[in-house]
């Protein structure tokens, strides 16, 4: 296959990776380690997506054991990354930076001041692959109450007012996003339903903000799949 796309949750599935790659016409796979499914052998694909999840990357558990000594052998060899939310503090904690509760548990659109979470690229993302034609500013969803902080082998390569490390990249095929790019329509009304912490928040106004940044949002994601795919495929 093509690409592996790892889910940690049920709730939190591949959307744009799964449609964008299918339109590419890429062969993937999806395994699902909330159900059970085993991680993809070594070996057997040339990119690798890890997707968010409520679990912590200082847990204990063999799931979590297991995959942060996955993603570490993965990236070794060189093969394309992204990572999403867990996905990103996954990657930077099997590379030995640290996971640490985030400065302000990030949710939905907006932050405490009422303006939408955004991410401005810093001077070294403007010159990434992964992020070639990126907006310098971009909206995102976040569903996150924890962060990662690292000193060396990293790049900051996006940043946010909240929740500071927004993008981080290792080299150049490797990079984790703090916040959320994939989510579809579908994707969204199933999240807001499901997910603990957006249940919470008002959906009217959940709505009204994916509408408001919809075009944007998914185009901003798209793009990043674009990109991968260009890095994959070479």
């Amino acid at each position: 296959m093509d690409i592996a796309i790892i889910k940690n949750t049920l709730r939190e599935g591949p959307g744009l990776f799964e449609s964008e790659l299918a339109a590419y016409g890429l062969s993937y796979g999806v395994f699902d380690l909330d159900a059970g499914d085993p991680l993809p052998e070594q070996g057997t694909f040339r990119g690798l997506v890890v997707l968010g999840g409520p679990d912590s990357a200082n847990d204990k558990t063999p799931k979590i054991l297991n995959e942060l000594q996955f993603i570490r052998e993965t990236l070794s060899q060189g093969i394309p990354y992204i990572g999403v939310c867990l996905g990103l503090q996954l990657m930077v904690k099997a590379l030995g930076g640290r996971v640490v509760r985030s400065s302000y548990k990030e949710v939905g659109f907006r932050g405490p001041d009422g303006d939408f979470f955004q991410v401005a690229l810093t001077e070294a993302g403007r010159d990434v692959p992964l992020l070639r034609d990126f907006p310098a500013v971009f909206p995102v969803l976040q569903l996150h109450g924890e962060m990662v902080s690292f000193e060396e082998d990293f790049l900051l390569l996006g940043t946010g007012h909240w929740c500071y490390p927004q993008i981080v990249g290792y080299k150049t095929h490797a990079i984790g996003f703090q916040g959320h790019l994939e989510v579809t329509p579908d994707m969204f009304e199933y999240l807001i339903q499901e997910d603990e912490d957006l249940r919470a928040l008002d959906k009217g106004a959940l709505r009204k903000d994916y509408l408001c940044i919809q075009d944007e949002y998914l185009t901003v994601g798209r793009l990043l799949v674009a990109n991968f795919i260009k890095l994959v495929t070479g």
